[in-house]
């Protein structure tokens, strides 16, 4: 094809070179345009084709490289040539139509200017291309059961990366797909044969090389034990359903059963003749094990707690102001001393005053030594300048062959006087300093660290009691309307009142806000224990997505959150009176105290410890980032419904909220999958401030 330039009478030159002019639906083409330049128009740079795609599909064209850049020699002109390359697929039976394409070259060009010289100008070649022809063949009749658009030829094979497994666990299976065809457009094969469940399929990225008509797709899938009475010992074969383009024939492809070995914890169905036996009471059993929920609080039946009950809750909340007491006691023994002791320093600074003055005021040179050396033997320690006073008043008091004594100058006498009101501030500010120097701290603001009281509201209220004769009477969704009068904003609204929620939502089949509510009655109270086994039971039972718990973790959940928060304010609040008490009081026999105070960083790390990796499932992120599915919800890769489908989310799966765009949200799951997902199918577990 020649193109004019437009440009000293250039004609550029341009070829399509498809792979092939017939193709089957879905079957992929590489498409390869190369445009001939001539190099006297010294093309700088390269456009990007824009074709009109008619009953066809084509990846944007890949633009040349350094590398791929030649020159040819056609009809005795040098030309430098620049490949351009796609790949196409036909998509329904007919005549698919590829162009006409539009491509910008810019050309630099040398011109003589009589007035500046060399001058060097560039200019844009604005060139059209005529459109390409394919056909488009219907694929032919006789397809497998199993056939799901595969247009190619490959290869498959599967692993599963775990070797033993619970049947409450899952296992992670992954399927790759090798060979020529296309690739982007396979599904992910799913096991032939029952006993498991797919929780979740999704397709790694291929990133760049998504373009290319051969490669390898890998797919990561997430199956289930279907609970039964015989557990499964294999993971069925998976199956691949494709046509080949080339003998125009259906091939299926299988892999191996892959040998998994599955340890039961659900209880085994009952076998033979029925026994009269009490049924498990499900407030012992493991989520894993219930049949169903827990029941609803009912809170009439208690009220807020009187007597013992009411002492018990004070206790909980504030027995942190008893060994703040017992500090501010022991702290209390030493600040007395140090009152006193500068109470005594105050009485002795008069007592110098006093003494420095009658100094200042004596009649005659004895007396003015006399007090002079008793100040200084009294309050000072002498050093080479007040030791020389103390020998002149030697000299001048009681020396035994002293003459008439002649006076002492008023010069002298001022120095004496300033030396010893300068060593007497220095010795004050010392001791002083001394006394302010103690190495024990009041804690005054230990009762800060209490935790503050947590009360529940009554039931008193009308729309209370409605809620619980609604609840007795099975009209749920009344029951949630009522609680939601009482209590408008789930951010403020008591763990048991959004525990009876989830279980309304729970009895209504709506198993997506059920598990929102019960996240919500653990982000209020991480130790409500019948949230927390409800959550897990429908967790369970959706295949939802959520963060691993490990069994070491679950026992940790056997006992409440505020006993390891306990265990290790208390370790802390025992060190600090131990050392009080050794530095304070000083017994006699240290031994016991000190074995006990090494101890306590222990148990306090134990607690510590024991909090941090609680199970409250929140991905370690502030509540208010956490949301969950309310339904099944598929992940996109950009925010839009036109966009791949990556992944699909269970109900009641947890994500953590990255930010926001419009009505979309982009997301991570547990199991680190980031994608975009619609506003409207997942719900905050808090709200954001």
């Amino acid at each position: 094809i020649r193109i004019p330039s437009g440009v000293a009478g250039q004609d550029v030159l341009a070829a399509w070179f498809p792979a092939k002019s017939t193709l089957y639906v879905g079957e992929q083409c590489p498409v390869t345009l190369k445009i001939y330049v001539p190099r006297a128009l010294n093309p700088t740079s390269w456009g990007m084709p824009e074709p009109e795609k008619n009953n066809c599909l084509a990846w944007r064209f890949n633009p040349p490289s350094r590398d791929s850049l030649g020159e040819v020699i056609i009809d005795n002109n040098s030309y430098i040539s620049a490949p351009f390359q796609t790949t196409l697929s036909g998509i329904s039976a007919g005549t698919a139509t590829f162009g006409p394409t539009s491509l910008n070259i810019v050309s630099r060009q040398r011109r003589m200017d009589p007035r500046r010289g060399i001058v060097i100008s560039d200019k844009s070649l604005s060139l059209e291309l005529p459109a390409i022809d394919f056909r488009i063949l219907p694929l032919p009749p006789g397809a497998p059961d199993g056939f799901k658009g595969a247009v190619g030829r490959f290869s498959l094979r599967a692993e599963s990366k775990n070797a033993t497994i619970k049947d409450t666990d899952a296992a992670e299976v992954l399927i790759w797909i090798e060979g020529e065809g296309n690739l982007e457009n396979i599904e992910a094969p799913q096991p032939g044969g029952p006993g498991w469940k797919v929780i979740d399929s999704s397709k790694v990225e291929r990133g760049g090389e998504r373009r290319h008509i051969r490669g390898a797709v890998t797919f990561r899938q997430i199956l289930r034990p279907e609970p039964s009475a015989t557990l499964p010992t294999t993971i069925p074969p998976y199956e691949l359903s494709f046509f080949n383009p080339d003998n125009q024939s259906y091939y299926t492809l299988s892999t191996a059963a892959i040998p998994i070995s599955v340890q039961r914890t659900l209880t085994a169905p009952p076998q033979g003749p029925t026994q009269t036996t009490s049924p498990p009471d499900p407030e012992t059993q493991t989520p894993e094990q219930m049949s169903d929920i827990l029941g609803f609080i009912k809170h009439s039946q208690s009220g807020p707690p009187s007597g013992a009950g009411k002492l018990t809750s004070y206790l909980r909340h504030y027995w942190q102001l008893i060994p703040a007491l017992l500090c501010l006691v022991l702290v209390a023994i030493p600040l007395s001393h140090r009152i006193k002791a500068y109470r005594q320093s105050n009485s002795g600074h008069r007592d110098r005053k006093q003494a420095l003055k009658a100094i200042s005021e004596a009649a005659d040179t004895k007396t003015f030594y006399r007090r002079a050396g008793r100040f200084i033997e009294q309050w000072l320690n002498p050093d080479e300048e007040l030791k020389q006073i103390l020998a002149e008043r030697d000299e001048h008091c009681f020396s035994a062959d002293q003459k008439e004594n002649t006076g002492i100058s008023a010069e002298r006498r001022q120095q004496i006087t300033d030396l010893l009101k300068r060593h007497a501030k220095l010795c004050l500010i010392v001791m002083l300093a001394c006394l302010s120097i103690c190495p024990l701290r009041a804690a005054s603001d230990a009762s800060d660290q209490a935790e503050p009281a947590t009360t529940r509201p009554t039931d008193a209220s009308q729309a209370g009691n409605k809620a619980l004769v609604a609840l007795e009477q099975g009209r749920y969704q009344t029951a949630i309307e009522l609680y939601e009068e009482q209590y408008p904003d789930p951010d403020h609204t008591p763990a048991d009142i959004l525990y009876n929620i989830g279980n309304c939502h729970y009895h209504l089949e709506q198993a997506g806000p059920a598990a929102l509510a019960w996240r919500r009655a653990l982000a209020k109270q991480p130790d409500h224990r019948q949230a927390r086994k409800n959550l897990r039971f429908v967790e369970l039972k959706e295949g939802a997505i959520v963060p691993e718990i490990k069994l070491w973790q679950e026992k940790l959940s056997t006992q409440p959150l505020s006993l390891y928060q306990i265990l290790y304010q208390a370790s802390l609040w025992l060190l600090l009176i131990i050392i009080f008490v050794l530095r304070v009081i000083k017994p006699a026999y240290k031994t016991p105290l000190i074995v006990i105070a090494l101890l306590m960083p222990f148990t306090a790390l134990t607690g510590v410890l024991g909090s941090y990796f609680y199970p409250d499932s929140d991905f370690r992120t502030p509540f208010d980032q956490q949301a969950v599915c309310l339904k099944q919800t598929s992940l996109y890769s950009q925010a839009h419904r036109e966009a791949q489908t990556s992944m699909t989310l269970s109900s009641c799966s947890l994500i953590t909220i990255n930010s926001t765009r419009d009505s979309w949200l982009h997301i991570t799951t547990a199991d680190e999958q980031s994608g975009w997902v619609e506003s409207k199918s997942v719900a905050r577990v808090m709200q954001a401030d």
